[in-house]
Parts: structure tokens; sequence; C-alpha cells
């Protein structure tokens, strides 16, 4: 999972296991599974954010085939009531 939204967000509460994009790009290479067709899931903040495409965009350079996105976000998990990790 690669949250997209920046670290003050990341910090405040993101999907479980999921790596801060903005911190971690430089790593992301080395943060990714070494299987290629390995599912790399992109998200942002909702349905109507674009942020996830550069993410997505990176793990496709990287040579990752089975990259998706999210759609509904973090916003879309949190009214979910889905579990957050923090920190």
């Amino acid at each position: 999972l690669l949250d997209v939204n920046g670290t003050a967000s990341f910090k405040e509460g993101r999907l479980p296991g999921a790596l801060d994009y903005a911190a971690q790009k430089a790593q992301l290479a080395a943060l990714l599974p070494k299987d290629k067709s390995a599912l790399v899931v992109a998200y942002c903040g909702n349905e109507h954010c674009t942020a996830y495409l550069s993410a997505a965009t990176a793990a496709q350079q990287l040579g990752y085939t089975n990259v998706r996105h999210y759609a509904p976000g973090i916003d879309g998990w949190k009214n979910s009531g889905a579990k957050l990790d923090r920190g």
C-alpha cells in the first residue's frame, strides 16, 4: 500500500501496512516486494484525488505489473469505520 497523502496525514492515520510515499519514494524499490507481479495499491484522499498516480506510475516504472488504485482513499476508509494505523 502506498499512501500519497503526505507525511503529516500519514502520521494522523493510514491504511494498515501502508508506506508513506512522500517520505520513502527514494527507497521505493527496496521497500516494495521483490515479486514484480505482487499487488501494489496506491491511494490518496478520496475518489476525486489524482495524487495516487505519482506512486502508481513510480511502481509501474520499477516494473510492477499489478498496480491498482484504492479509489475511496483515506476518507472512504475512515468513513467505513475500518481500523487506521497511527503514528
